[in-house]
């Protein structure tokens, strides 16, 4: 029970904004397991904001997180714990910092993306916006001091980091959807081959036992463990023969966004 009061001082804390957002989404990532087996799941539904903090944009996040602390609101409420109503203030503030401060390179997986979008790779990044892969990238960008033709460094520096086995493209099967290559920490995982689960003499087998006209995606990436190294696997879905993709409105709706957020920084600076 000490472990629990910990987790609701903590908490409690964090709704009345003494801690700060990237704090508590450092601590929510080791406390996660504790946190969802000592209270109700369905109350803990937007908890995990660790996805939010990184991924919405600025109005999305503060509505998101006005959410979380309502939810954890209910928790310390369910638990007879009583807080102040300092509440999305402090959260506010600290959010718009940190949002101001990882800007430029949330422009960067931008650039990535379309450029990736537009490549024969017709894919996005997997992975949480601003995640290990797309810093590390970000990063040597910027030791390479940030070229302004991007587009010839991204040619060069990000599409070896993309490894199929036997130099074979994976062809997706996805209507109206963007692909997201899997990534495993600072690494993309390897693609290794996409299969037809699709065989006319034995259709009626396959649906009843199965599934049947589905194009399988198979990647793989290799884990450090103590005894050397372990391969894990990902794999997904896809309904086969359905080729058709929004890929390039994706990608001129992207690009009419940035110019539109560009123009209006360049207003609030003058």
């Amino acid at each position: 029970m000490k472990h629990k009061d910990q987790i609701l001082s903590f908490l409690k804390d964090f709704v009345e904004g003494k801690i700060p957002v990237r704090q508590y989404c450092n601590w929510l990532e080791e406390q996660k397991d504790s946190i969802l087996s000592l209270f109700n799941k369905e109350t803990l539904r937007d908890l995990t904001i660790n996805n939010i903090f990184f991924e919405e944009r600025e109005n999305e996040f503060h509505y998101r997180m006005c959410q979380v602390l309502s939810d954890i609101g209910n928790i310390l409420l369910e638990e007879n714990i009583k807080f102040s109503n300092k509440e999305i203030d402090f959260h506010r503030e600290e959010s718009i910092k940190i949002l101001k401060e990882e800007e430029p390179i949330r422009n960067f997986r931008v650039k990535m993306d379309n450029f990736l979008l537009k490549s024969p790779l017709r894919c996005e990044i997997g992975g949480l916006e601003l995640g290990p892969f797309t810093k590390r990238i970000y990063k040597k960008y910027c030791d390479d001091g940030s070229p302004r033709k991007i587009n010839d460094w991204l040619t060069a520096n990000l599409l070896p980091e993309f490894i199929c086995l036997h130099s074979t493209l994976p062809k997706w099967h996805a209507k109206n959807r963007i692909i997201s290559w899997p990534v495993y920490g600072d690494m993309l995982a390897i693609f290794l081959k996409q299969f037809d689960v699709f065989d006319e003499s034995n259709q009626k087998t396959l649906e009843e036992k199965f599934v049947h006209g589905i194009t399988v995606y198979v990647f793989g990436y290799r884990v450090q463990i103590e005894e050397g190294f372990k391969i894990e696997y990902m794999v997904f879905h896809h309904t086969t023969g359905d080729t058709s993709q929004s890929i390039e409105e994706h990608y001129k709706e992207e690009e009419k966004r940035m110019k539109k957020e560009e123009k209006q920084r360049k207003a609030k600076e003058k």
